[in-house]
């Protein structure tokens, strides 16, 4: 008799509605954070902190069904806060 090759798969995990809207929350949050300063000479250097920080928190996510609409959802939250005057400026 032949033996059945039988792939063990791994269970898919699902992630509450209100876990996916706090990660939504978190990551508009952290788009919105700017590392603003000015050196000697003018002019202004700013420094997207929480995208990079956004950026980490994305790819050490343990769901990674939806690690595009995270990625997404942070890159909108920091051009945006770039051109209005919303966000945390450190």
């Amino acid at each position: 008799m032949a033996k059945a090759n039988i792939k063990k798969t791994k269970p898919i995990q699902n992630e509450a509605m209100s876990t996916r809207v706090l990660k939504v929350i978190l990551y508009i949050v952290l788009g919105t954070i700017w590392l603003k300063f000015r050196p000697a000479i003018n002019g202004m250097i700013d420094l997207p902190l929480g995208l990079a920080l956004g950026a980490i928190f994305a790819s050490q996510d343990h769901f990674a069904i939806d690690r595009r609409i995270e990625y997404g959802v942070l890159i909108v939250a920091t051009i945006v806060s770039y051109w209005l005057p919303v966000g945390i400026v450190v």
